[in-house]
């Protein structure tokens, strides 16, 4: 008997697999590139894929402004450090000239972020196709559905419909409303004071 495999694109966060690959190979004394390459061949090995996208929050066009900093001024990530971003994300040209001679399509959302683009890319350029995200960013689980997964690589977690709730600790349709309740300590986002995870779950669960 043949075993079926389900094809499925890779989306992957390219800035967050890249601060990931350049803070471990401060430890190991490896090549940033070379973590981040070989990451993505894991990936494809583990989806079992050829259809790849690596997205990232960079613009080609350096005169354009990022909306959401247009909307929410110099405090949204501002507490980023920007020399140490900088020093990442310096190996982006030379991961984006190997990664496209393979035939890999990187994409920059210009005054959009990386998210932005994946959450386009699965909902309204391939809506009923199978696909995996691999990220940390905790956001993107937003898109988990009937097609799209979330595989977070540092815990080896593989989020579905299935499995939402047990690994993320709240029911799937919440999740946007219990996001905007926390905010985003890594944007520098403020939620509702003295709100934690369990009294914005209590919160939700009180709602009709």
């Amino acid at each position: 008997n043949t075993i079926k495999i389900k094809m499925r694109n890779l989306y992957i966060d390219g800035s967050n697999l890249l601060h990931r690959a350049h803070w471990v190979s401060k430890s190991t004394k490896t090549s940033p590139i070379h973590i981040f390459l070989s990451s993505i061949r894991k990936y494809v090995n583990q989806f079992h894929t050829t259809e790849l996208y690596l997205l990232w929050d960079g613009r080609r066009d350096v005169e354009t402004i990022n909306h959401r900093h247009e909307l929410l001024g110099s405090e949204y990530k501002g507490n980023r450090d920007k020399e140490k971003s900088a020093e990442v994300f310096r190996n982006v040209p030379y991961i984006d000239d190997i990664t496209s001679c393979l035939g890999i399509r990187n994409l920059y959302p210009n005054i959009l972020e990386a998210d932005d683009i994946i959450a386009w890319l699965c909902t309204k350029k391939f809506p009923t196709s199978h696909g995996v995200v691999v990220t940390t960013d905790k956001d993107l689980l937003q898109l988990v559905s009937q097609y799209i997964e979330v595989y977070n690589p540092i815990k080896d977690q593989l989020i579905s419909t299935d499995n939402f709730k047990h690994i993320v600790g709240v029911d799937i349709d919440m999740f946007i409303a219990y996001k905007s309740i926390l905010g985003d300590k890594s944007d520098n986002i403020d939620g509702i004071p003295a709100v934690g995870p369990k009294r914005a779950l209590a919160m939700l669960e009180s709602f009709p």
